[in-house]
């Protein structure tokens, strides 16, 4: 016997729904979101390499010199 009820959606009946809907701008929010978080640790890692690389040097400057 079949049972009665509410049949799953497929993904894309949800994708389309969900672009349909207010949750699209937020799921695009939450990307953009997402990109500038990992804009910001590239950056902050770069910055922190650059920190190193000039510690470095000046150590290198500092051992040359005595």
């Amino acid at each position: 016997m079949p049972r009665r009820g509410k049949q799953p959606t497929s993904l894309l009946a949800q994708a389309f729904a969900l672009k349909e809907s207010n949750g699209w701008a937020e799921v695009q929010d939450g990307m953009q979101i997402q990109r500038m978080i990992g804009q910001q640790r590239r950056r902050a890692l770069l910055i922190a390499l650059l920190a190193v690389l000039i510690i470095a040097a000046a150590g290198a400057i500092l051992i040359a010199l005595l």
